[in-house]
Order: structure tokens, then sequence, then C-alpha cells
């Protein structure tokens, strides 16, 4: 009979053990497939010295073919812009929680319609972790070549 105990105890303590192990990894397991997430931040636009408060963000990326794209919903980038438009930012790359891109042609949803933003962004950086996202977007906005100015579009916010 204390045999058996003694087995008994042995396989607990086993077991235990395995199952601490098994626990005791705290990286992040990196999810398969594409993930999006929603954020409500703030939106800076540097050619006009303007920002938006209470902005809606959405992230969504890809960890396997390391795509993302991102779209602030309801923004202007100033005062004076009559009416809202949702900015897509299609065709960064994602990886290990950094966003990144170069020549991205935005893209402005307004009254269901999708038309180019006229917004053309040379260096795209951000970052995504512990629930916040933080994004900036250097590049050139205007309809003509002659009317290109330089803009930088800021975006800060945490998970909804």
């Amino acid at each position: 009979m204390k045999n058996w105990k003694k087995v008994l105890l042995i396989a607990v303590a086993a077991l235990t053990s395995v199952s601490f192990a098994a626990c005791g990894d705290d990286e992040e397991e990196e999810v398969k497939g594409t993930v999006e997430t929603t954020f409500v931040g703030k939106l800076g636009v540097s050619m006009a010295d303007f920002s938006m408060d209470n902005v809606e963000g959405t992230v969504t990326y890809n960890n396997e073919d390391k795509t993302c794209k991102i779209v602030l919903k309801e923004v202007t980038f100033s005062e004076k812009m009559p009416m809202t438009m949702d900015l897509v930012i299609d065709g960064a790359t994602y990886s290990n929680g950094t966003i990144s891109g170069s020549n991205i042609e935005t893209q402005a949803i307004m009254n269901g319609t999708t038309m180019s933003a006229g917004f053309t962004i040379e260096n795209l950086q951000g970052s995504l972790k512990d629930g916040k996202v933080k994004i900036s977007a250097a590049g050139k906005y205007g309809r003509g070549a002659d009317s290109k100015q330089d803009l930088t579009v800021t975006y800060e916010g945490s998970k909804k």
C-alpha cells in the first residue's frame, strides 16, 4: 500500500511541475490570421496646426502575410473642411508590433463613395503595443503636381 502512495505522490508531483512549466511562459503568442482592433484617440494634422479628439480608428493586420490597413473614421484635415471622411491607409506592413510603409496612396470614403484622398504617404511609421496605437504618416497632399504640400498626419489611440 505504501508503494502505491509513493507512486501516486510522484505522479502528482510530476504533473504539477509540468503544469507550472506550461504556464510559466510569459511571452505573448503571436495570433495567426487577420486581427482587427478598434481604437479611440487623437488625430493631428501638421499643415493646418489642427487636431481632433475622440477619433475612432481601426487597425487590421495579418501576422502571416505582414499586411496592415488603417482606417481613421470621420476625420477632417482642418476646421475649414466642410465634411468628414474616413481616411484609409491600405498597403502598410506589420511585423512584431511595428507598422511601416512608403509610397502609399490613401483613399477617402465620403458618403459611401471611395476616392483618392490626395494624400501620398512617403513615410509611415507606427507601433501597436499594449492596447495602444501610435502612427505618423508624412507625405504630400494636393491634387496637382504643382499644388502638393508637405503634410504629416499623426494618430495616437487606446483600445476601445
